[in-house]
């Protein structure tokens, strides 16, 4: 997990800034980076997440972009575009199928069919279930329902499903939600 942040001069850790991940990326056990754009206040196209793109491809290792229904500002369609566009080799995944609301899951969805590096991973998809979050200001976690049908996320993973099945990655976020 690395976390760029805006409000900083400098990294927050060491262990956050590009040298420290790059020489991580050279073990073998390392097998993709993390990057939570919303709790570090820092969109995902902001030039202090370049040289982490970079090492990514450098390492052939994708880059596991958070996404979430609240985070727009910081993880939307818009920017994914402007980085794949910047770096067509670096191979990125949306967490959350591209952030857990219909308008976000179908814009992932039509990305990850235009760009040959995106893929999606399921995590949290289960609409019966009720959403955390975590507040960027407090770091603090709440919960509410979620506001999506299941119809709707049902409709938008068939489609996917059917039309990009090759880039559907499985995970679950286990250890935040319950099985």
């Amino acid at each position: 997990l690395f976390n760029p942040n805006n409000t900083m001069d400098m990294w927050r850790e060491d262990s956050d800034a590009p040298w420290a991940i790059d020489k991580l990326a050279q073990n073998d056990h390392v097998v993709g980076l993390k990057s939570f754009p919303s709790l570090s206040h820092t969109p995902l196209n902001d030039p202090k997440y370049f040289p982490y793109y970079e090492l990514a491809i450098r390492h052939d290792i994708p880059v596991l972009l958070h996404c979430s229904a609240s985070g727009s500002d910081y993880s939307s369609a818009h920017m994914i575009r402007q980085v794949c566009t910047q770096y067509p080799n670096l191979k990125l995944v949306l967490a959350h199928f591209g952030g857990l609301n219909v308008e976000y899951m179908q814009k992932a969805v039509a990305l990850a069919k235009e760009f040959p590096n995106i893929y999606l991973n399921t995590t949290a998809l289960d609409p019966d279930r009720v959403k955390r979050q975590v507040s960027n200001a407090s770091y603090s976690r709440s919960v509410k329902p979620v506001e999506q049908s299941k119809e709707q996320i049902r409709t938008v993973f068939l489609d996917a499903l059917a039309t990009i099945p090759h880039k559907i990655l499985f995970g679950s976020d286990l250890g935040y939600y319950p099985p």
